[in-house]
């Protein structure tokens, strides 16, 4: 998609640019247990919250208990075992990227 933009709102344009974007990631937590149960019961709180969520209509509702609660922990528990810390019962990010050694 082109767009013509007359040469007298060029300036203009340039001087309201948007300042630097930023991206800020964060981990909001972990089931209490690298099961089916405990993965379902982390995600049901987690998809519901409307912090994570904002439109939470019939559709989102629907799609979250009918289809994802169904078939998503399974999977997802099967990843949680595989980096899940036993004597810590958390996961660490510490245990998978390691420091290099100096």
């Amino acid at each position: 998609m082109t767009a013509v933009v007359p040469t007298e709102s060029t300036k203009a344009a340039a001087e309201t640019r948007p300042g630097r974007v930023g991206v800020l990631l964060v981990n909001l937590g972990t089931p209490d247990s690298a099961d089916t149960k405990g993965v379902r019961v982390y995600l049901k709180e987690f998809l519901s919250d409307p912090r994570v969520i904002e439109d939470q209509g019939l559709l989102w509702k629907l799609a979250l208990n009918g289809v994802i609660l169904r078939t998503r922990p399974r999977r997802k528990a099967r990843d949680y075992r595989k980096i899940w810390n036993v004597e810590k019962k958390r996961i660490s990010a510490q245990d998978h990227h390691p420091r290099p050694s100096r």
